[in-house]
């Protein structure tokens, strides 16, 4: 689960929006360069844990929805979630590395407001020195508050079906269950052995 909390820290620091910055065929390069200022602000506060900056990239209402379905509305929420990814006592997490990807450039709906959507692999480096791939998708919602572009909404997400850290739970959980079953069957013919003697021992 903090590989999941972790990974949603991540998807807000790599969508770094490369995926929304493309130079456009639609006209609006200047919207398209101020989204890039956006991006190198959003990527260097993070890298820098500087809270109140990556909170100054967001609108004045916005709502950030993680992936263990956590909602940060403020700074300070922001705050407490980021160090708990990477300051908590126990956290499992040493590195991690990203690769957004955008399916499209942002489309504007409006003058204000627009969006974008893609995909990311993050590798996720733990404690014990293991190194875990995960697949994810991110959507975003951009505003233009005051003249200056900022995020409104922001949403990550992973495919629980296909998950390499849950295909481990599932096959640790499997596993576990073999090695019940076996023990409870060699339990059982151990405990039948005993009561078999026991009865000729009477006899």
């Amino acid at each position: 689960m903090r590989l999941i909390i972790c990974k949603t820290c991540l998807l807000l620091a790599g969508f770094v929006f490369s995926s929304m910055v493309w130079a456009g065929q639609d006209g609006r390069n200047d919207d398209h360069e101020k989204l890039r200022a956006l991006q190198a602000k959003v990527g260097d506060a993070f890298n820098k844990r500087d809270f109140q900056t990556l909170a100054s990239c967001f609108t004045r209402e916005f709502a950030i929805t993680t992936i263990d379905q956590t909602t940060l509305s403020s700074a300070s929420e922001i705050e407490k979630y980021f160090n708990k990814v990477f300051k908590s006592p126990d956290s499992i997490v040493t590195d991690l590395k990203i690769s957004p990807t955008p399916d499209i450039q942002a489309k504007f709906v409006d003058a204000d407001n627009g969006f974008c959507y893609g995909k990311d692999q993050a590798i996720f480096w733990l404690q014990n020195g293991r190194q875990v791939p995960i697949n994810s998708r991110w959507t975003a919602m951009l505003h233009r508050e005051n003249g200056e572009w900022k995020i409104a909404a922001f949403h990550g997400g992973v495919n629980f079906i296909n998950n390499p850290v849950l295909a481990r739970g599932e096959t640790t959980a499997k596993l576990a269950v073999l090695i019940g079953f076996a023990t409870g069957v060699v339990l059982t013919i151990v405990g039948y052995g005993i009561f078999l003697t026991r009865k000729t021992t009477k006899n």
